[in-house]
């Protein structure tokens, strides 16, 4: 998941062509992912908020996956 997501920003900061189909399918999953984070910050730029809000919702599953992994370990 988290991978998907930084794949998402990546594809918005560098400016991937959107009418591509993977790279539409690409950012509709990690848009799927990051519902919850949307709209968490609003910094000025489309590209800023993507990137902030993404890569919140990036650390929180990658600190919740750890979490989850830990447990399911022991």
């Amino acid at each position: 998941m988290v991978g998907l997501i930084v794949i998402g920003i990546l594809l918005v900061v560098l400016e991937a062509n959107k009418s591509n189909d993977i790279v539409k399918a690409l950012l509709d999953a990690a848009e799927f992912l990051v519902g919850p984070f949307k709209d968490v910050f609003k910094p000025d730029g489309a590209k800023a908020k993507v990137a902030v809000n993404y890569g919140l919702a990036a650390v929180i599953y990658a600190i919740v996956g750890g979490l989850i992994a830990k447990l399911l370990r022991r």
